[in-house]
Parts: C-alpha cells; structure tokens; sequence
C-alpha cells in the first residue's frame, strides 16, 4: 500500500518550479579568469577566458564573480541575481564594487543578462557604463531588474561578462578576443513591463546578501 502525504501549495510550486528550471550561465568574455562563487553549493570556481560557468536555477541565490579571490566575495564583486517562482527575475549587481569600479569583473568591457523560454526582457550595461535602468549601483536602481512573462520560467539565465568583446581562436588555438562595434551588434528587444510592486520582497534581500568568507 503506498502512502501519501499531503504538502501544502507554495511547498508544490516550489518543487515544481525547481524541477522544470533551467540553467543559469555564466559566460566569460573578458580577456582574463574570473573566480565564481556559486549560488548554493558556496564552491568557489575559476572560469577561464572564453569559459563558462553553468548552475541549475532553483529558489533566489547570487553568483558572485571576482577577479581577485584571495580577497574574498565582499567587495570588488559583480553579482548574477536571479529567483524563479512564476516567473524568471534577473539583474546585473555592481552595489558591491570598490570605488574603482574598473575592479568589478566585467565592468569595463560590458555585461548583459538575458533569458529563454518566453518572452523576456534584456538588460544591457555598455562597457565602463553607470546604467542604473540596466544594472543595480544603489538598492534602489529596481529598473535594474528583468523578468519573462507571468507562468514563464522554465528557461535558462545567461549573464555574459566583457559582451562588447566576442571570443575567437587563432590558428595556435589560444583564446583571443575582438572588440566589436557596441551599437551595431545589440539587438533591440521589446522588454515585458516590470512594475516595482511586482518584485518579489525577498528578491532584492536574498540578492544583496553578501558573503565575505575567503576559500
């Protein structure tokens, strides 16, 4: 005889939303590593020029991103923020850069972030940039935050580092990398709407938490 146990309606959309979850995807442009901390497993990895960084998307986590991990993940970082429940929510986080924001991974050669699966808004912050309407400086800057329509969640995030450089190899096959011309090469994208009240509350806290431990 098997048995049933009945679990409540939020715990069901939860495991429901973590099992038809994408992934979250890092890719790094730049022309240096960078070090990640992941979301949830708090592993600390290095994701060579031209590499990526791959996570299952599940509950509301920050990947953070240094050039520097000797000095840990408490300043000088770039965060990928994201959090599915009905939706996908995402943003570009510099809040944590020192005053030298050139520091921060990604910064001086451009950061987007975008999603699949629907349709989904785009955020775009052009190379040595302050576009609080695309990423987060201040925990006010809520234009910073992108999303798929409502019932949209099951695609994958990708936050890609230095987006104004594109990766190819040469004949030796060392990586290299190619400025490419910002205006001509984005894409226009009609984004859906985000209204501040329909941020998740937790979204921003879970977001802006900030781990300062060291490997």
């Amino acid at each position: 005889m098997v048995a049933f146990k009945l679990i409540g309606a939020a715990a069901f959309s939860s495991m429901l939303s973590s099992a038809l979850a994408g992934n979250a995807i890092l890719q790094n442009n730049c022309a240096y590593p960078v070090h990640v901390l992941g979301g949830y497993s708090g592993q600390v990895t290095t994701v060579q020029a031209g590499g990526k960084y791959t996570e299952v998307i599940k509950g509301g986590p920050s990947i953070k991103i240094t050039k520097d991990k000797s000095k840990g993940f408490g300043k000088g970082i770039t965060q990928f923020e994201y959090k599915i429940d009905n939706t996908l929510w995402y943003d570009i986080s510099f809040i944590d850069c020192n005053e030298n924001r050139a520091n921060c991974p990604g910064w001086s050669g451009g950061v987007s972030i975008s999603a699949t699966g629907g349709t989904c808004s785009k955020g775009v912050c052009p190379p040595g940039a302050h576009c609080p309407d695309q990423a987060y400086f201040i925990p006010t800057d809520n234009k910073a935050v992108k999303s798929c329509l409502a019932g949209q969640n099951t695609g994958d995030i990708t936050m890609v580092l230095c987006n104004a450089k594109k990766a190819k190899k040469s004949v030796a096959g060392r990586i290299q990398f190619e400025t490419r011309d910002w205006e001509q090469h984005e894409e226009e994208v009609e984004e859906p709407a985000v209204d501040d009240e329909q941020i998740p509350e937790d979204f921003e806290e879970e977001g802006r938490e900030v781990q300062d431990d060291e490997e």
